[in-house]
């Protein structure tokens, strides 16, 4: 844990094991990282309480505790920008007929309809116009659809309330990760992939200025072997192969079948550049897996790297830097 004070908006990363969070001061163009700060996901046996119950208990114990090392308590946090992602989450870019963005709210339960997999009737939809909604046709535009079941958003929300936060903001974890990537200057004019493996799944996304965005959740398949997201981690990038983790051949798998996907849909053949995140991307040897895999230029992210100096020390967060990239690209919403 480290802290310093000042103005700050907290990125707060729930995860399934852990909870992360980063907080950015900005100061005009300059932006400082003040605190950063993890907590375990622990659940305690509690006699009369169901396993649910316990993790709900647990995890609410975790973003208490984050807030605590940043030198806060969560209610007095001022700015809090979280995230949901995973399999409820529902990210499409959809052409529409030009139209003026009050009469595109006002029609947006009807036209999701046709574009998102879960009924309008039961999520929470947003939208965002892409390049001023411009195409090469000046009589359609193009807008990125997001939906998210109502279930996932409030028991997401009413974890955050009884940990007594009021988030200003709750982003979707595909567009903050890319976001994240974007920030470091991995994007710059590349098809990107960014790849967040957490213990129990993890977020490919896929992006180029210009093309379209895509997202997937990818359940991950785990063995006792396996890393766990809350265990010290054996190295940023250890040599040999991660390849003797099932897990590891598995999800190779489903972004080889995801990328093919994406090559169809946006006509352009190959990815440039793939970035890891998240716990698993500390597992010994995952670099060299996905680079002879996919045989594109894979990268661990580490957002704390760029704050690192004499200001600041990080102590045994040092390691930790991939683990952040979620919080940091949440941190960083304005």
């Amino acid at each position: 844990m480290f802290f310093r004070s000042g103005k700050t908006v907290t990125g707060l990363d729930v995860g399934t094991t852990t909870v992360k969070a980063c907080r950015l001061s900005q100061q005009g163009e300059t932006i400082e990282l003040v605190g950063a700060a993890m907590a375990d996901i622990s659940e305690r046996e509690s006699e009369g309480v169901d396993r649910e119950s316990r993790r709900r208990m647990a995890t609410v114990e975790a973003i208490s505790e984050v807030f605590a090392a940043l030198g806060t308590e969560a209610s007095k946090a001022g700015r809090v920008v979280t995230a949901v992602g995973g399999p409820n989450v529902s990210i499409k870019q959809v052409v529409f007929p030009k139209m003026a963005e009050q009469t595109f709210a006002e029609s947006l339960q009807w036209e999701a309809r046709k574009h998102v997999p879960f009924d309008p009737s039961d999520v929470v939809l947003d939208f965002q116009f892409l390049d001023d909604g411009r195409t090469p046709d000046e009589k359609k535009m193009k807008v990125l659809l997001a939906a998210v079941k109502k279930p996932l958003m409030m028991e997401h929300v009413s974890v955050l309330a009884q940990a007594g936060v009021e988030p200003r903001v709750v982003d979707l974890i595909p567009l903050a990760l890319m976001n994240e990537a974007d920030e470091e200057g991995l994007v710059d004019g590349r098809t990107t992939a960014v790849v967040e493996m957490g213990a129990e799944s993890a977020t490919l996304s896929v992006y180029r200025r210009g093309s379209t965005f895509f997202s997937r959740s990818i359940g991950l398949r785990s063995n006792g072997g396996t890393q766990s997201a809350g265990e010290k981690p054996r190295g940023k990038q250890g040599n040999g192969s991660g390849d003797s983790e099932p897990w590891v051949g598995h999800l190779l798998k489903e972004v080889r079948l995801s990328l093919r996907f994406y090559d169809n849909e946006t006509g352009r053949k190959g990815i440039d550049r793939v970035c890891l995140a998240g716990g698993r991307a500390l597992t010994p040897g995952i670099v060299k897996s996905f680079s002879g895999a996919l045989d594109v230029d894979v990268r661990v992210m580490d957002p704390l790297e760029a704050f690192r100096g004499p200001k600041i020390e990080m102590g045994e967060l040092a390691v930790h830097g991939p683990r952040f990239a979620l919080a940091m690209g949440l941190a960083r919403r304005r």
